[in-house]
């Protein structure tokens, strides 16, 4: 007698807690991918009627069935967590390539500014170094620097790195 009032117990409690889920899975033909935040239990007073070890089993599945729903909610961060990461990790492999080329280029037109000013110093030292090849020394320099401030410019800005994403994070656990 004692072990089926604990098993009326127990059905009554999981009939309180997941009667209407259940009645919203049998209702909805198919279930939406979409997540949603975990429905907090609620905590109807159990009947003084009621024996102490029934009183028991109903805590003990109400006690379970919030744990389950707390794993639940843990696995769904989990999953988000690591979509995120891994769209962030994706995002950082295209910017270092973006990066390398942009950063590549940057060089070549470097080099070439340089070549171009070395060119100049050398066609001055060549020269018979008088007022005028000065003069076309400062113009050559000028000229390699302006070309290369239009292929910077040209270039455009350097790509910026994609920001870690925001974790969801467990609630701290209370103290005391």
């Amino acid at each position: 007698m004692k072990l089926s009032k604990s098993i009326a117990g127990i059905a009554l409690a999981s009939s309180l807690v997941l009667g209407p889920s259940i009645a919203a899975i049998a209702e909805t033909p198919a279930p939406t991918p979409v997540p949603t935040p975990v429905p907090t239990l609620s905590v109807e007073p159990i009947s003084k009627k009621v024996g102490k070890k029934e009183r028991k089993a109903i805590l003990d599945a109400r006690k379970s069935a919030a744990e389950l729903a707390k794993k639940a909610d843990r696995m769904a961060r989990s999953v988000a967590n690591k979509e995120a990461i891994a769209a962030w990790q994706e995002a950082v492999k295209a910017w270092e390539t973006a990066n390398a080329d942009a950063l590549a280029a940057l060089k070549v037109i470097r080099d070439a500014y340089k070549a171009t000013c070395q060119a100049a110093d050398a066609a001055y030292e060549a020269s018979a170094k008088t007022k005028d090849d000065v003069l076309v020394k400062k113009q050559a320099k000028a000229a390699a620097l302006a070309a290369y401030k239009d292929a910077v410019t040209a270039l455009g800005p350097l790509p910026a790195k994609p920001a870690k994403p925001e974790l969801s994070k467990p609630k701290p656990k209370k103290k005391g």
